[in-house]
């Protein structure tokens, strides 16, 4: 299966959950529910059923009000079909309506349990007496394990037509996983400041930069080139290291695909982290990977709240896995998505929010996707959050038959130039990179054209000062 058919099969039409799913996940959600009364009564009550159906009055509908919102709990954490996770308000009712049946069971107990019972109860003498006032005391127990099964959620692509041809229409596609649920928190990562010009570390010039005298502050290579149990590639880039800082630049981490991030992937990464400690560790905002496919290609996404949840859940994974911030570029792309909810510069800006990442501002996707899809590269250039943006790409393009083709294999145009002077007011010093990935010519002409940013940068520096 080649790219343009994987992405016609996902917009071809809709696929609904089947019954059968929703049952599972229903029949999940009473089974735990009922686990977890069934143990509540044994710890209060001990195994006795006989005590349970017993009680009367105001204490037995309280004790069966907390057991039913236990269930309705856990069938909401289990039956969620619309989002990745629980979010936001979402997650806030998760968690209440268990406390709150608690909360309502402890006032109840307050009222007619005297005080001395109260003070028995502190000094650990007639735990009989008073159980549910103990259990008011373990809420925080309760409250960790709820926020626990938070993480028990369905998680769906959505891949939608685009807006040419015949408009937006989706493929849906749930299971069950466990995903990490940082949408509500804020990660505080370093995020190096770096003011340097470089150039991606290709094979033509090896030689050159192993010399060590090549004039750039920095070099970029593709992670996946050096991803490699030792060998040739990784005593290269050891060797390159020992002269210039290097950025790594990936472009098969997938942040966008609801089947998560590689954990193996993760860790070879990580591998090649700790031994070059780059300067940056970048990917791209796209999709790459389902269930063990890789297309090798750069697949665009939907600019909506329940990509978003998934994108800030990879992203956070993979800084974890890493231990540092990454950078994420903004794509060039050739299909929109009919349903997108913003801009692909607000979506930017909300995953810096969510996740703690910076940016990798890529100049020519800018004007390239602006091109295609007929939004102000100015306008996006001004909506971008300038302070999390840390580094600057730089490259050449195609034309091709009704769209601009981000080929890299070209020099920077005129326009793009201009796009990259009216920015950098906005971002100040900033590392620059000049990208070129075919059709490479002899080193001698990329670093005059690192020249010409250079040139660039200071001028427009200067000025805005």
């Amino acid at each position: 299966m080649n790219t343009d058919d994987l992405i016609t099969s996902l917009s071809s039409g809709v696929t609904p959950v089947s019954r059968s799913a929703v049952g599972w996940r229903l029949a999940a959600g009473v089974i735990v529910g009922a686990a977890a009364s069934t143990l509540l009564i044994i710890a209060t009550l001990g195994f006795r059923p006989d005590l349970w159906l017993a009680m009367h009055g105001s204490t037995l509908w309280m004790k069966w009000g907390y057991t039913i919102s236990l269930a309705v709990a856990a069938i909401y954490a289990t039956a969620r079909l619309a989002r990745p996770e629980p979010g936001g308000l979402r997650r806030l009712w998760l968690i209440a309506v268990p406390v709150l049946g608690l909360a309502a069971i402890g006032v109840n107990e307050l009222i007619n349990t005297p005080r001395a019972d109260w003070l028995a109860m502190w000094l650990g003498q007639t735990w009989d007496k008073c159980p549910w006032l103990v259990l008011i005391l373990a809420m925080p127990i309760f409250i960790g394990l709820l926020w626990s099964f938070r993480r028990l959620a369905p998680t769906r692509l959505r891949a939608a037509g685009a807006v040419a041809g015949s408009g937006a229409a989706e493929r849906t596609r749930t299971k069950f996983r466990w995903v990490s649920s940082p949408a509500m928190r804020t990660i505080k990562m370093h995020l190096p400041q770096f003011g340097g010009f470089g150039l991606g570390l290709r094979k033509p010039h090896y030689a050159a930069f192993l010399d060590g005298q090549v004039g750039v502050d920095f070099v970029e290579v593709i992670s996946e080139n050096f991803m490699v149990d030792g060998g040739q590639p990784r005593r290269i880039l050891r060797q390159v290291r020992e002269h210039y800082p290097v950025a790594l630049h990936g472009v098969s981490m997938s942040v966008g695909s609801a089947d998560g991030v590689d954990d193996a992937y993760l860790a070879r990464l990580r591998t090649l982290v700790d031994e070059v400690e780059p300067l940056f560790v970048s990917d791209h905002l796209c999709w790459t990977r389902i269930e063990g496919f890789n297309s090798h290609d750069l697949l665009p996404l939907p600019y909506d709240e329940d990509t978003l949840n998934i994108v800030v859940a990879n992203v956070c994974r993979a800084q974890d896995a890493l231990g540092r911030a990454m950078l994420i570029e903004n794509p060039s792309s050739y299909v929109a998505f009919g349903h997108s909810e913003m801009t692909e510069w607000e979506f930017l800006d909300a995953l810096c929010q969510r996740s703690g990442c910076g940016l990798l501002l890529d100049v020519n996707n800018v004007y390239v996707s602006g091109r295609n899809h007929g939004f102000d590269a100015l306008a996006y250039l001004d909506g971008v959050p300038a302070s999390r943006v840390r580094q600057v790409h730089l490259a050449g393009h195609s034309q091709g038959e009704d769209l601009l083709i981000d080929t890299h294999d070209r020099p920077v145009c005129a326009s793009v130039w201009e796009l990259y002077a009216h920015v950098l007011p906005r971002l100040g010093p900033i590392a620059t990179m000049i990208e070129r990935d075919d059709d490479i010519p002899l080193l001698e002409e990329l670093l005059d054209e690192l020249d010409v940013a250079r040139g660039i940068a200071g001028a427009a520096l200067r000025k805005a000062a």
